[in-house]
């Protein structure tokens, strides 16, 4: 869907081929604003994905198959490496 879709939408609403996309999202959102991130490094350049959960297990009532591996950025990530590819993260708190 993104490579077909909402990539060329975006090209083209911004007259710009090509140009870097940054993806910002809360709570489940976020998860779905990384997990895009971690799939297409290719045209994400930065992601803000702000209290969300990233691992997925607790949700899934032990069902576990190859498209829950590929969708939980837990477990693909650990095994890839993308050149390049920083995460930062910080963390506040008030007290």
């Amino acid at each position: 869907m993104w490579q077909k879709e909402v990539f060329p939408f975006i090209d083209s609403q911004c007259q710009t081929p090509g140009i870097p996309i940054t993806t910002l999202s809360a709570s489940l959102g976020a998860f779905h604003a990384a997990n895009t991130l971690f799939k297409h490094p290719d045209r994400l350049k930065r992601c803000y994905a702000l209290s969300g959960v990233y691992e997925m297990r607790d949700s899934m009532d032990g069902m576990y198959d190859d498209n829950f591996y590929f969708n939980n950025p837990v477990d693909y990530m650990a095994t890839r490496m993308i050149p390049g590819f920083s995460i930062s993260t910080a963390v506040a708190t008030s007290g």
